[in-house]
């Protein structure tokens, strides 16, 4: 079983093909020897990639197939509104369920309550708070999503990030190496330097003392980003809840933004 507002029974979710499993009862006496504890044999699809908005999921398998569960206040499990269950907070859907509009997906990402697939052809298809398929975009080898934008790099390293709501490009640079974002800021890395934009609460844009966005805790972002100068290269950026951090190439990992400890 699951928590959360749409909690399900995986023993009662027969829609999702999901073997029925055991109720234990946590004051019971166990005889340790009584318990298989191999996976069961699972003949349905290869899964290779799962991702999550607010409070849905997809999961993506190694033929493209995407299917998705959970809320869907927003259509983002791309049904639109028919098959669609009541749970506590709004619409939803229990079980996973095929999603055929993302299908043939290379890639997933997700996003407060949109979804998006990358196809073969390097092009977006979406659900939810953006339109399917995701116009006037480069040919993408990668995507992701947060802070309200859907981000892309092309083969030549290029950026390419639109916002959700009104679909101008808003971020654009060359020579990306790596990009990441989350729900309110976004990274990427450019010839070894690390810049960030969004939202600067805790510093994780990696203001320093001095710049114009200096502990603004402004909502409405931050004009320019910042750079932040590092003394090491770094190769690999993360973005989580008001936090960055960077992998470098002598695999050394420096962090700043929301912090217990400096």
């Amino acid at each position: 079983a699951c928590s959360g507002p749409e909690t399900t029974s995986l023993g009662d979710a027969g829609d999702a093909g999901l073997p029925d499993v055991v109720d234990v009862q946590p004051d019971a006496e166990v005889d340790s020897g009584a318990i298989d504890t191999a996976a069961p044999p699972w003949d349905g699809p290869h899964f290779v990639q799962v991702v999550t908005g607010s409070g849905h999921a997809c999961a993506r398998t190694d033929a493209g197939e995407v299917y998705c569960w959970g809320g869907d206040i927003g259509l983002q499990l791309g049904e639109g509104l028919v098959h669609r269950h009541t749970c506590g907070h709004g619409p939803c859907r229990p079980f996973a369920a095929r999603v055929p509009v993302l299908e043939g997906a290379t890639q997933l990402a997700a996003d407060g309550l949109s979804t998006c697939a990358l196809r073969e052809d390097g092009s977006v298809s979406c659900t939810g708070q953006v339109p399917v398929p995701l116009p006037g975009l480069p040919a993408f080898v990668e995507i992701t999503m947060g802070a309200g934008l859907v981000c892309g790099i092309t083969a030549g390293a290029d950026l390419v990030c639109t916002d959700l709501q009104t679909r101008e490009r808003v971020v654009e640079a060359d020579q990306v190496t790596d990009f990441a974002a989350s729900g309110t800021h976004y990274c990427y890395i450019h010839e070894g330097r690390v810049w960030c934009g969004g939202e600067p609460w805790y510093g994780e844009l990696g203001e320093t003392v001095g710049h114009p966005c200096y502990r603004t805790e402004s909502r409405f972002g931050c004009p320019g980003g910042a750079w932040s100068d590092l003394p090491v290269e770094p190769v690999e950026v993360a973005a989580g809840p008001h936090i960055t951090c960077i992998r470098s190439v002598d695999d050394e990992v420096y962090c700043w933004g929301a912090l217990d400890e400096p």
